[in-house]
């Protein structure tokens, strides 16, 4: 044994003070560029192996000293100043992946922040208190986000969403539960930008939908609240408390404009405000001018304007003011109605008067028939006179059997009658066969053809008519129910409608509270 060992000794002594050293099973000489040429096919070089708490304790490490760490069963060098672990195949990420057993990550185990370079510059980061994300950016523009995107001039997106399938680009969704008061997906605008806006959705692909119902129409922005319960509503929208602001805006390419809960210049309260422009002519700043000057030219021009159109099913609209109803005003016609005009107050025409600061009212005659009445002013000739109605007035009455006449004498005379009433006119003659030349006012009243059998439906006549109206209208911060109206196919209705409500051809509960008062 001894013999062996003071041979080794003997046969590496040699090599003790030579440039560089050599240690194999074959004697041969170290490679030139190596201080230490170690070689081996059958057996490896092993370093110093020991735990964690024996590497640290190490005293004045030196710089690149290498150990194996038996407690993170991985290699270890020092660079100068602390240990580093190194990354090898069964610690590290390889560029062609790793074969991973479920418990490895990226990350840090300390209270380090994250980042993420491309470059030499920080893409991204990952905050370690909060595990915030973000992206463009060292810290985010609005804190409580989980995670930040913050644009820049080259890239001015911060997030955009793509979709080539049936899917959306960008989606968000509030667990059921929550009371947050923000929305799913929500946009905030603080721009200088005068047509800025929070949330943008543009509809770029052409051509049109097949219908107005969700899923046949085509739009920039959809809102859909068809899940049960009250006070829900596919858009809402808050135009604060400005002038010239409201909750909704709508524009039909600069032809049509309108507005939902609208504040006006005046501090007018709006509903619904809506104008529109002469193809030429017009203000982009509100409704076209009242001046006559601007209204004769506007009318001379082309124009395919409505400025309110809506088709309703038993119940066309319904307008109440507290002091006023509605006011209706148009150079052709104030108003037109196609239909029977019922009213249960009078009817009055107000008429200027040259120099004087105030109208006239004047008012129309009510009747309990359907009547149309003529009147003239005619002479007796030798006593006789044959009276003609006018084409309008023929025309207009059902026969001249339920045609009366009244006839006024102007001046003195034995009196005169009616001696015959044809469908034409009438023959007027003087008594006891008088051959005055006075003359006679008329007045003809005739029942109007077709409407000899009128009558007004039930439910108008019924003395609760108004009341039932009114609570059709219910104001709904009242938590007591309102009235239904509903036609049954013969008849007007203040029960609870027998109606099947649809969606896309698919049946949905009523789900409605309503009284069953009729």
């Amino acid at each position: 044994m001894k013999k062996k060992i003071l041979y080794f000794l003997i046969a590496t002594s040699s090599f003790a003070f030579a440039q560089n050293v050599a240690i194999n099973g074959t004697g041969a000489a170290p490679a030139a560029s190596a201080m230490l040429d170690v070689s081996s096919t059958t057996s490896g070089m092993l370093i110093p192996r020991m735990t964690s708490v024996q590497r640290v304790a190490i005293a004045a490490p030196a710089t690149g000293l290498r150990v194996y760490d038996t407690t993170t069963s991985g290699f270890w060098f020092f660079n100068g100043a602390v240990w580093v672990q190194e990354i090898n195949s069964g610690l590290g990420w390889l560029l062609a992946g790793n074969a991973l057993t479920g418990t490895e990550f990226m990350g840090s185990t300390n209270a380090q922040t994250v980042r993420f370079f491309c470059n030499n510059i920080e893409r991204m980061r990952i905050n370690p208190t909060d595990g915030e994300v973000v992206v463009g950016a060292a810290t985010s523009g609005l804190p409580g986000d989980m995670l930040c995107a913050v644009s820049n001039v080259t890239l001015p997106w911060a997030v955009n969403g793509y979709s080539g399938q049936n899917g959306s680009g960008v989606y968000g969704a509030i667990n059921a539960g929550n009371a947050t008061i923000f929305g799913a997906v929500q946009g905030e605008y603080g721009g200088t930008n005068n047509g800025g806006t929070g949330v943008r959705g543009s509809y770029l692909t052409n051509g049109g939908g097949i219908a107005f119902t969700n899923g046949n129409c085509r739009s920039g922005v959809n809102g859909v609240a068809s899940s049960t319960g009250s006070y829900k509503f596919g858009n809402y929208g808050y135009g604060g408390s400005s002038a010239r602001s409201g909750g909704v805006i709508g524009n039909d390419f600069n032809f049509a404009f309108g507005s939902l809960g609208y504040l006006s210049s005046g501090f007018v309260d709006f509903s619904v405000y809506g104008f529109g422009l002469a193809y030429n002519t017009g203000a982009a700043g509100g409704k076209l001018s009242s001046a006559p000057s601007q209204q004769s030219a506007l009318i001379s021009e082309n124009n395919a304007h409505i400025g309110l159109g809506i088709y309703g099913g038993v119940m066309g609209g319904w307008v109440k003011g507290l002091v006023y109803g509605t006011n209706f005003s148009g150079p052709k016609y104030g108003v037109y109605v196609d239909g029977k005009t019922i009213s249960n107050n009078i009817y009055a025409q107000l008429t200027s008067v040259q120099n004087s600061d105030k109208r006239i009212a004047t008012y129309a005659t009510t009747s309990t028939e359907v009547d149309v009445y003529t009147k003239g002013k005619s002479d007796l000739k030798n006593g006789k006179a044959v009276v003609q109605f006018s084409d309008d007035f023929k025309n207009l009455i059902s026969s001249e059997k339920d045609v009366i006449i009244t006839i006024t004498p102007v001046g003195r005379s034995n009196g005169i009658f009616l001696a015959n009433v044809t469908r034409d006119g009438f023959e007027v003659e003087e008594n006891a066969s008088g051959t005055s030349n006075i003359s006679f006012n008329w007045i003809a009243i005739g029942n109007k053809k077709g409407y000899e059998d009128t009558k007004i439906s039930e439910e108008i006549l019924d003395k609760n008519y108004d009341v039932n109206m009114n609570a059709v209208m219910h104001n709904d911060n009242d938590p007591s129910p309102g009235l239904p109206i509903w036609w049954d196919g013969t008849k007007v209705r203040h029960d609870k409608p027998l109606i099947e409500r649809k969606e896309n051809g698919a049946s949905l509960p009523m789900n409605r509270e309503q009284n069953s008062k009729k």
